[in-house]
């Protein structure tokens, strides 16, 4: 089976998340893993369902972030990077060689994990092969998104001050580049530029392919997509949903008269915050005893996709195919 990892540096993803899950949802392209850089969150407040959401924002200036969504199937666990770097990681529970699960004992044989990094190097940003180290390097080591360096490794015509930084890092961390050197980043007048990447360790580079992929979304960059060949996925059951129609709304209405009480706000002991918090558990617990859960196993799951944005119309779909023929007259012509 194949993995399919998309990295897009969206310019603000709350901007562009209807116009990329359209894009997502035709099919043309999976994306069992989704790294998103420059996503200028402020909060934990994306959502996409059927994802698992890690994310890193930056709190010292606006724009910047990043975030991994990772597909409801698959078991894995957030690898923190320490400092204000914008990178994140996750480890995925799977196996590089074919057949090694082991149902029976709920254990994968062989490659156990792969480790995949979503990172943004702003352009401003002093950048020293130290830094980069904070990127813990295992085996199975995969790393996309935007560094904003040039170098000839991953197809810019010229090596950069960054581009030599981020070359000696590949070199002390036994990675490669698998980019295809196709141009990434849309600039004045058409120009390409090189400055989305993917790095692999050494023994995945034979098992992986990378594609630039043909929307930008409604950014200025086109999402990359690594595909990596694998085994197995080590999964999870995972409860995807409420059956809303079989939800007790009697017995719901009545459990949240009970448990809530009128809120004084006269006084220096007001506390929004916690009351919010509070008042949010109170309404988690009424669902869980009031609404019965969909259960859906991992073959399910896997056939989940995403859905349309609901005001999506005909209009909308051709104001994209308008746009990505102004964009390829764009590039071709440069002007």
């Amino acid at each position: 089976m194949d993995l399919s990892i998309v990295s897009w540096n969206a310019y603000g993803i709350m901007a562009h998340l209807d116009d990329f899950t359209h894009f997502l949802s035709k099919g043309s392209c999976s994306a069992d893993i989704i790294c998103l850089q420059e996503t200028h969150l402020t909060c934990n407040s994306l959502f996409v369902n059927g994802y698992s959401i890690i994310t890193k924002n930056r709190v010292w200036k606006k724009g910047g972030g990043v975030a991994i969504l990772i597909k409801n199937t698959f078991r894995f666990e957030e690898i923190p990077v320490e400092g204000d770097m914008e990178a994140v990681g996750c480890k995925l529970f799977c196996s590089l060689e074919k057949g090694s699960y082991d149902p029976k004992h709920e254990q994968i044989k062989g490659s156990n994990f792969i480790y995949i990094y979503c990172v943004y190097l702003p352009p401003n940003n002093k950048l020293n092969v130290e830094s980069l180290r904070k990127i813990n390097i295992y085996k199975n080591t995969l790393i996309v998104g935007d560094i904003n360096a040039k170098s000839p490794t991953w197809g810019s015509k010229q090596l950069d001050c960054r581009g030599k930084v981020i070359e000696e890092f590949l070199d002390t961390a036994d990675l490669i580049c698998i980019s295809n050197k196709q141009g990434t980043r849309i600039g004045k007048y058409g120009k390409m530029s090189n400055l989305d990447i993917a790095f692999s360790s050494y023994n995945l580079v034979a098992k992986t392919k990378c594609m630039v992929l043909d929307d930008c979304c409604g950014s200025d960059h086109l999402p990359l997509q690594v595909t990596l060949e694998i085994g197995s996925i080590k999964g999870t059951d995972v409860n995807s949903g409420l059956n809303y129609n079989k939800a007790n709304w009697g017995e719901f209405i009545n459990f949240m008269i009970e448990q809530t009480q009128p809120i004084n706000v006269k006084g220096n002991s007001y506390n929004v915050a916690e009351d919010i918090k509070n008042f949010t558990e109170v309404i988690k617990t009424g669902m869980k005893q009031c609404i019965p859960v969909i259960k859906k196993t991992n073959k399910t799951l896997s056939k989940i996709h995403l859905k349309q944005p609901p005001y999506w119309t005909a209009s909308c779909s051709e104001a994209i195919r308008k746009r990505k023929a102004a964009l390829k007259k764009l590039i071709k012509n440069n002007n």
